[in-house]
């Protein structure tokens, strides 16, 4: 049996200490044409938007999701809770706006530890490494609750 020694656990994961998690991923490009888009940093103020954004709750994303179904809203733009050096992130509220079949489809491993995550595409010979701290608010793996 391999040692453990020295390996951090993942924060409330029922896994013991050493454990990793694998789980396959698929990534896809499509087109999308929505009559009902929105983009979500230009109709909100910075309170909404930092609360929509919040990698600790989901509140209010779910209800500003709630919303848009309710306003028919076929897809949006919003910035990345989690990335806030990166483009914004497109959600897609309904499959109808997409416009196109699926292109680029690729299959990713990922290979969750204590230390961060691995991600791999056989297919495409892509490798990518997130360390564990790329994750943390305040130095703890957030929990994000619903309310």
């Amino acid at each position: 049996m391999p040692s453990t020694a020295g390996v951090r656990p993942i924060e409330d994961s029922p896994l013991p200490t050493g454990a990793r998690i694998q789980r396959q991923q698929s990534a896809f490009a499509v087109q999308i044409s929505a009559e009902r888009g929105l983009t979500l940093q230009d109709h909100l103020t910075p309170e909404a938007l930092a609360g929509i954004t919040n990698p600790c709750s989901y509140a209010a994303s779910h209800r500003c999701g709630d919303a848009m179904r309710e306003r028919r809203v076929q897809a949006f733009e919003s910035p990345s809770a989690r990335s806030t050096d990166t483009p914004p992130v497109v959600g897609v509220m309904t499959p109808y706006a997409f416009s196109s079949t699926t292109m680029d489809l690729q299959d990713w491993t990922l290979e969750i530890t204590a230390g961060g995550v691995t991600a791999v595409c056989f297919g495409g010979g892509l490798t990518a490494h997130f360390s564990r701290e790329q994750f943390l608010v305040a130095g703890r793996w957030p929990k994000p609750t619903a309310a």
